[in-house]
């Protein structure tokens, strides 16, 4: 089926359409990728679908971990030391 038929809020659909091309890169990892990816864009997606923005996906590796220790979260991700030198602190309070 076409696109035009293709539950954009489906993960098993979405995730059907992107193996493909995620094989082409990925091979033997495009399934666990593909379910990933459609769950990640399905997570963003308004609901206008035409309203998608690739932007709005992101991906972090994290250091010593596998794939199969991916998973989604919802928020934003942050990737890198803190600014200062403080590295461990003990009963802190922390004001967001």
């Amino acid at each position: 089926p076409g696109s035009e038929s293709l539950d954009v809020f489906n993960i098993e659909a979405v995730s059907g359409a992107l193996a493909t091309a995620i094989a082409t890169k990925q091979y033997g990892y495009h399934h666990t990728l593909a379910k990933l990816t459609a769950e990640a864009c399905i997570a963003v997606c308004p609901k206008n679908p035409h309203n998608f923005r690739v932007d709005d996906v992101r991906i972090a590796k994290v250091v010593g971990s596998g794939l199969s220790s991916s998973e989604v979260i919802q928020g934003l991700v942050i990737r890198r030391n803190p600014e200062g030198s403080t590295l461990h602190v003990e009963n802190a309070k922390v004001a967001v």
